[in-house]
């Protein structure tokens, strides 16, 4: 009986560990698809950002629409996620958010700049 239960300790710490990895790993998948939709849109953003600070308002309006379009695929191609794990919980956000923090920064802080903003 000790056998078996040595046995099924290590099965279970076999299982949790393997399920601990495999969150990981899906993490950092959540966070590549995430980082690879949000690209072009961040890039524009930082167009958008320099023609304000040089002050060329027209030409910051003319980038309106396309910056709704790239938001509209960057929508789209998140919504890829959803197919495949799910509607994430707030947990598993946040931590695709710290694995997006090492792949890219960039994404991140303009998506917190975004929510501070939308809390306003």
């Amino acid at each position: 009986m000790g056998k078996y239960k040595i046995f099924l300790l290590l099965l279970i710490t076999g299982i949790i560990s393997c399920q601990q990895e495999q969150s990981t790993n899906e993490q950092d998948e959540i966070a590549t698809v995430r980082c690879k939709c949000m690209r072009p849109l961040a890039d524009m953003n930082k167009k958008v950002q320099k023609l304000m600070q040089q002050g060329k308002m027209e030409e910051v309006q003319a980038l309106f629409s396309q910056l709704e379009s790239l938001s509209q695929e960057a929508d789209k191609c998140t919504a890829v996620l959803e197919v495949k794990y799910g509607v994430l919980s707030e947990e598993s956000l946040q931590k695709a958010t710290g694995a997006m923090k090492k792949q890219c920064p960039d994404i991140v802080e303009l998506l917190e700049r975004n929510k501070a903003l939308e809390k306003r």
